[in-house]
């Protein structure tokens, strides 16, 4: 369902160029706009709104008596303040309902990314009390790109699975909330002949990577064959897909010769 946003705005230049700048997003955002503050009361009386734009110095009606309503009547919506204004402090002071400010010109990329952002911590809140609480707030806190894309991803029809896994692997703290290694233990290939096994497992939790280090005692000579060195513990920590990779893997011979060891990458899922 496209997701809807008011425009007003007294000056009909603007409001001309609002739609031809922002004519791509149409499929994605259903889009109206009016030239003053009771017309916007009125089209909000009629229909919910998700983002109301508003410019600052209107007749009638100026963009701070109008945000303060909107605030009061529809908490749920994010209010924005598109000004030409140049005391951008002097604005923030007088329109505390504003969530976030944008200035006149304002580069359409620039909106759209804005806009975007604002929609993806919309999404976040599905519980309809939390949503209008943060809605309360006087100051937004700004969506990282991440999670932005993040959320445009899993928002399509047909989302893709491997886009979403290079997503979440870019961010190390989300990864690790999905995945967490809780135990490593020997998997038996080393101590085939009775051979005792050393492990050090060093966590390192900032990177999200986990050193482990398996070794046979001195003098004890090699083994041969196939099977596992180590085998490691995950805990699902929540649902999603998260990458599981062997970064850097080495293994000496008896001779302490380096034997190269080739590392792959596997997609887990947790339902």
């Amino acid at each position: 369902m496209p997701r809807q946003i008011l425009f007003v705005d007294d000056e009909p230049m603007l409001l001309s160029g609002l739609k031809r700048s922002l004519h791509a997003m149409r499929q994605e955002w259903e889009m109206t706009f009016v030239s003053g503050g009771q017309e916007a009361l009125q089209a909000m009386a009629e229909h919910p709104y998700d983002i109301i734009v508003t410019d600052m110095q209107m007749p009638v009606m100026n963009g701070a008596q109008l945000l303060e309503e909107v605030k009061n009547k529809y908490p749920q919506c994010l209010r924005f303040v598109l000004s030409g204004q140049a005391n951008r402090d002097t604005i923030l002071k007088t329109v505390n309902p504003a969530h976030q400010f944008l200035s006149k010109p304002c580069d359409s990329a620039e909106l759209k990314r804005r806009l975007t952002r604002a929609l993806a911590i919309r999404n976040l809140l599905q519980n309809e009390e939390l949503r209008e609480l943060v809605s309360k707030l006087e100051s937004l806190p700004t969506l990282p790109t991440l999670y932005a894309d993040l959320i445009h991803e899993l928002d399509k029809d047909e989302p893709s699975v491997a886009r979403i896994g290079q997503l979440v692997s870019e961010d190390m703290a989300l990864t690790a909330k999905i995945l967490q290694l809780v135990n490593v233990s020997n998997g038996g290939f080393l101590s085939q002949d009775g051979q005792a096994v050393a492990l050090v497992h060093r966590e390192d939790e900032a990177l999200g990577q986990s050193q482990i280090t398996a070794t046979r005692p001195p003098g004890a000579g090699g083994v041969s064959g196939q099977g596992a060195v180590v085998t490691m513990t995950f805990e699902a920590k929540a649902t999603g897909q998260t990458p599981l990779t062997i970064t850097r893997g080495g293994a000496r011979d008896p001779g302490l010769q380096a034997i190269t060891v080739n590392g792959a990458q596997a997609a887990v899922t947790v339902q």
